[in-house]
């Protein structure tokens, strides 16, 4: 589960729970992030927070997908 918040972590931001953002049994280099019923963007340059949940996994990086 990931769970997007504010800069200083305080507030979710725009519906981004953990609870909206399940990943079961994936497996793969590059997992795109996405939360249930959540479809308006982030503005471009919004410094967030991600806080990661997991279980029995290794995580080697987190990028936002741009070059």
């Amino acid at each position: 589960m990931v769970e997007m918040r504010d800069a200083d972590g305080r507030a979710v931001v725009g519906g981004r729970s953990r609870d909206k953002c399940v990943m079961l049994d994936v497996d793969d280099t590059q997992l795109p992030l996405k939360w249930e019923n959540v479809s308006e963007p982030v503005a471009l340059g919004t410094r967030v927070t991600l806080r990661i949940y997991f279980r029995d996994a290794t995580i080697f990086a987190v990028g936002s997908g741009e070059e």
